[in-house]
Order: structure tokens, then C-alpha cells, then sequence
């Protein structure tokens, strides 16, 4: 099975003052269980912000048993730190951000208690076999420039 195609972070401007400014990064899955990770956070954490996971296109293939009718759709995130860029610890992360007929979910990660390390990226996990699937992450930080 195929790896994910994971894209680079895009930064989405707000208004001029720049207010509401968010980052994106879209996977593709095709055929493949695999974790996939986004690439390092390409801006300065600087407080709590939220991550909003979409899909358009999920097929989740077959359950257990081979039943494409029995199969449920399941993702699961991580926020990711490391020191050194290469070794990677969960701070902090939610089961089933995105369930069943769901198209969407968020999840607020609270700065103050789960802390800040020089790299930080998001994990990606798919319950199951994603047999065609975009997912588009947005990060969007609470605090204003």
C-alpha cells in the first residue's frame, strides 16, 4: 500500500491587520492504514490554538470482516514535539476527531498545560484501510499578531 502524500504548511492571511490568520496542509490517502505526519509547524507557537481536520471523500473501505456496509470511519491526531526535530513525543492528542458521517472536528490544544518544544507538527491516524481520502488540517492560533 501507498504511503500518504502529505503537502507543505500554506499560511491563510486574515483580514489586513492580520487577524485570523491560520495555516493548512492537505494528505492524500489512497489504498493505505498509514500514521502520516505533517511537516514542522513553519511559525511560532506562541499560545493555544485550534485544529480543525476536514474530509471530502472518505471511503473507509471494509471493517474486519471484508463488509464495506460495517465500515466505520475513525481519525485520530497527535501534537507532536521534539527537541531536536528528529524525535518525536505526543503532548497532547484526541481519538476520533472525526467519526462515522462526520465531515469534520476540532480540537483546542491548551498551551499553558501541554507546554511548547522547538518542533511541533501533527499525527494523522486513520482507523482502518482509507481507500481514497483528502484531509485537509488547519491550525488556527488564538493569539493576534
Amino acid at each position: 500500500m501507498a504511503a500518504p502524500v502529505v503537502g507543505e504548511w500554506l499560511t491563510v492571511s486574515g483580514d489586513q491587520s492580520g487577524n485570523g490568520v491560520k495555516h493548512q496542509c492537505k494528505m492524500i490517502y489512497v489504498s493505505s492504514t498509514a500514521k502520516a505526519q505533517t511537516p514542522d509547524f513553519q511559525w511560532p507557537v506562541m499560545g493555544d490554538f485550534t485544529v480543525t481536520i476536514s474530509t471530502h471523500d472518505y471511503d473507509p473501505g471494509e471493517d474486519e470482516d471484508g463488509d464495506s456496509e460495517g465500515a466505520e470511519k475513525h481519525v485520530d491526531i497527535d501534537i507532536l514535539g521534539s527537541v531536536d526535530g528528529t524525535e518525536y513525543i505526543s503532548l497532547d492528542g484526541k481519538d476520533d476527531i472525526i467519526e462515522d458521517t462526520e465531515k469534520a472536528g476540532i480540537h483546542v490544544y491548551d498551551f499553558d498545560s501541554k507546554g511548547l518544544m522547538p518542533h511541533m507538527a501533527i499525527d494523522v491516524d486513520p482507523d482502518g484501510t482509507v481507500v481514497s481520502q483528502q484531509i485537509w488540517i488547519t491550525v488556527t492560533p488564538h493569539h493576534m499578531v
